[in-house]
């Protein structure tokens, strides 16, 4: 049970609950990426995250960021 504000957490190594460093979500990617063949970068989760789940879900207006979605590409 785990209460984090994190995207990335370590959830199975020290210290656990805190966010991953970026060798280890690069790593993380690097594993996914051979295990599905689905070729991709963070930067491209980035945008998809942005333009496909946190605008429809209203996130933003919540935050006072007033625009229109600019889904990735």
């Amino acid at each position: 049970d785990l209460d984090s504000d994190y995207v990335f957490v370590n959830l199975f190594a020290c210290p656990y609950g805190e966010a991953m460093t970026y060798a280890a979500v690069e790593k993380l990617v690097g594993r996914l990426r051979d295990r599905t063949g689905v070729e991709f970068t963070l930067h491209m989760l980035r945008h998809y995250v942005d333009g496909w789940v946190m605008w429809p879900a209203g996130v933003f207006p919540l935050v006072g960021v007033l625009r229109e979605p600019v889904p990735a590409t």
